[in-house]
């Protein structure tokens, strides 16, 4: 009987992974079960209405924030720190499901291993980040290259994952990333289970506008400031950048100053939407647009696709392309995608018919799949 069970992830944020383990709760409430998460860190603003109004989803958890000096570590340290006093924080629970993306220092307890992307990967990656067109190599000899070197030595003293653990990755990408860091012979044991969306739609009763929407955190990684750039060369297209950002982002300063530096007006940017406000410009818009290579997973395209009645368009990499497996909507860098929305936004045969192509496929994506898959690995568990 699973009747204590620990959501573990050293901070909360918004964004992809707080959707992932918010439908998580609710699957988990469904078996009547209440989890605790248990973290260093939530957003302020963290709490149950929030959840709601952000997610249309009422979702029962008990909230345990570790409070240590501990806390402050920098980020790879955080995890390792974090993992490593879950020996004490959780040793009395049935079930441990992990979010932070790496089980390195865990308690050696029956545990769901979610990985979003192997923190491992980033460590032994040559690159300052996998989520560029033209990723730039590690700096060498300075402080940044010192720690690196550092935090890499640490995961690769790590070749093996307890047999207490089943790992779960969020995509094939994620999964093929995951094995390259350990074995092979993992391969048969790492389980996909993808992320979903609540419920399917396929509404078109708003009218849609020629308008693209792009949904993400405002981080380097997510290539606003590049997609402000690719608006001011078409004009008579609108634009509709959402993302969440925090009181301290100079990410997103940067962006705002950009839009005031180029002086166009066919770019609007909208911060920390509720779902109901998110999705209303969904549905008006025609284009969903991803700008993120190697993306994991991407659950902004299945929103986009599944409540938005979007077409998505997505750079050729990552876990996105197990959702959007198509190549007219697939582009390598930003001048191939430019020509493909003019080439799209200009054929209504050719849009209706992709469009209706990956509504059918979002259908993999069910949160009927999810739940099912979810009931296999718990089924495992107990037996």
């Amino acid at each position: 009987m699973l009747n204590k069970v620990a959501i573990v992830q050293n901070k909360i944020i918004w964004g992809g992974r707080l959707d992932l383990l918010v439908h998580l709760i609710k699957y988990l409430n469904q078996k009547q079960i209440v989890p605790d998460i248990i973290t260093f860190k939530v957003p302020q603003s963290f709490n149950k209405n929030k959840i709601f109004s952000m997610y249309n989803l009422d979702v029962n958890y008990k909230l345990k924030i570790i409070s240590s000096i501990l806390s402050k570590t920098p980020h790879e340290y955080n995890i390792f720190v974090f993992n490593l006093l879950l020996h004490y924080y959780c040793k009395n629970y049935n079930l441990i499901i992990n979010s932070s993306n790496t089980d390195i220092f865990m308690p050696q307890l029956t545990t769901i291993s979610y990985i979003h992307f192997p923190r491992e990967a980033r460590a032994i990656s040559n690159y300052e980040s996998i989520h560029s067109f033209n990723p730039k190599t590690k700096a060498m000899w300075n402080i940044s290259w010192f720690n690196n070197v550092l935090i890499r030595k640490i995961y690769l003293l790590k070749n093996n994952i307890n047999i207490r653990t089943v790992v779960v990755c969020n995509s094939k990408f994620t999964k093929n990333n995951f094995i390259s860091c350990y074995s092979d012979r993992l391969n048969s044991k790492v389980k996909v289970i993808y992320p979903t969306y609540f419920s399917i739609k396929n509404e078109n009763i708003h009218i849609k506008k020629r308008q693209i929407i792009h949904t993400a955190r405002f981080v380097p990684d997510k290539l606003q400031l590049e997609l402000i750039r690719l608006a001011a060369t078409l004009p008579d297209i609108e634009f509709r950048i959402v993302g969440f950002k925090d009181s301290r982002s100079v990410y997103a300063t940067k962006c705002q100053n950009e839009l005031e530096k180029l002086k166009i007006n066919n770019v609007k940017l909208y911060f920390n939407l509720t779902n109901e406000e998110l999705n209303e410009l969904l549905k008006e818009s025609l284009i969903y647009l991803s700008t993120t290579p190697n993306e994991p997973f991407g659950l902004g395209i299945l929103h986009a696709v599944t409540l938005g009645n979007c077409l998505p368009i997505i750079p050729n990499s990552g876990g996105q392309c197990e959702i959007v497996p198509f190549n007219k909507l697939q582009y390598n860098n930003f001048a191939e995608l430019k020509n493909k929305l003019i080439t799209i936004l200009a054929d209504e045969v050719l849009f209706g018919e992709l469009r209706q192509k990956v509504f059918e496929y979002s259908r993999h994506f069910s949160y009927k799949e999810f739940c099912k898959n979810f009931d296999e690995v718990l089924n495992g568990l107990i037996k």
